[in-house]
């Protein structure tokens, strides 16, 4: 769900008139650097609290929910800005000879597919990543607890 919620952050600002004055390569770094980590780090979390695969089947899902909430992001923030949108030079060049009376019907038929597209590329993305982060937690090992193995009560005091 924070993953859902960054996504959607990112589109407003980077579609969002009052923010045009944000420069776009630092925006576009953050929106690929912070899933990325956000996945591998729930992949490695997974895994030591699950094994390898809790860790892969973890960020898969929360790859797959961020991939759904982006896509759904990026049809709902097109609606909202579309007055934006529909001056990027692609939708200028394309909207006239695609056969679409309004720009509105263009957007929504070409932006619904990301949800689709979301939804896969999230979930592949996010099985990826969490593979790596549960191969970092098989490297590094657990911390040791004085003489006890992780996950075992502490000896009763006398």
């Amino acid at each position: 769900m924070v993953l859902g919620a960054f996504v959607i952050v990112v589109g407003v600002l980077g579609l969002a008139p009052a923010f045009s004055w944000l420069p776009e390569a630092p925006l576009v770094t953050v929106a690929i650097a912070v899933p990325i980590i956000w996945l591998t780090v729930t992949g490695f979390r997974g895994a030591r609290a699950g094994g390898p695969m809790a860790g892969v089947l973890a960020a898969a899902l929360a790859g797959a929910v961020g991939g759904v909430v982006g896509g759904l992001a990026f049809l709902g923030l097109d609606q909202i800005f579309i007055t934006t949108v529909s001056r990027q030079p692609d939708k200028v060049i394309n909207f006239p000879t695609s056969g679409y009376a309004t720009m509105q019907d263009y957007l929504l038929a070409h932006d619904v597919p990301n949800v689709a597209v979301g939804l896969v590329l999230g979930t592949v993305g996010g099985a990826l990543l969490g593979l790596v982060g549960a191969g970092l937690a098989q490297i590094r090992p657990a911390r040791q607890f004085r003489g006890r193995k992780p996950g075992e009560a502490p000896a009763p005091r006398p």
